[in-house]
Parts: structure tokens; sequence; C-alpha cells
């Protein structure tokens, strides 16, 4: 029986067989995009945040 992680990720790829370090790479790159998008939009809002309190108020604290 085929691992189901494995078979997900082949079908995901297009059906080419993967190796368990293909898998793992994939997984890495993902976990690496999403990690950065995650901390992206983090000081996306803080720097909004921080802008805003800047234009409302008329000092920086």
């Amino acid at each position: 029986m085929a691992n189901p992680i494995v078979s997900r990720a082949e079908l995901a790829i297009g059906g080419n067989p993967m190796t368990v370090k293909g898998v793992i790479q994939k997984t890495s790159l993902l976990l690496g995009l999403s990690a950065i998008t995650g901390v992206g939009f983090f000081l996306l809002c803080a720097y909004g945040r921080f802008i805003a309190r800047f234009y409302y108020h008329g000092s920086l604290w």
C-alpha cells in the first residue's frame, strides 16, 4: 500500500512518481514560503498600525 502523503504529492504535481527526498524538499519549500508570507503579513499589519497612529494622532508616540 502506498504512503498517502506521497500519493497526494504525486497527484498534485502531475502524476510523476516522487521519492521521499523529493516530497521532503517540496514540503520544505512550501513551509518556507508560508513562513515568509506570514512574516510579511505581520510586518505589513504592524507598519500599517504605526502609520495610522502617526496619521491620526500627529505624533509618533
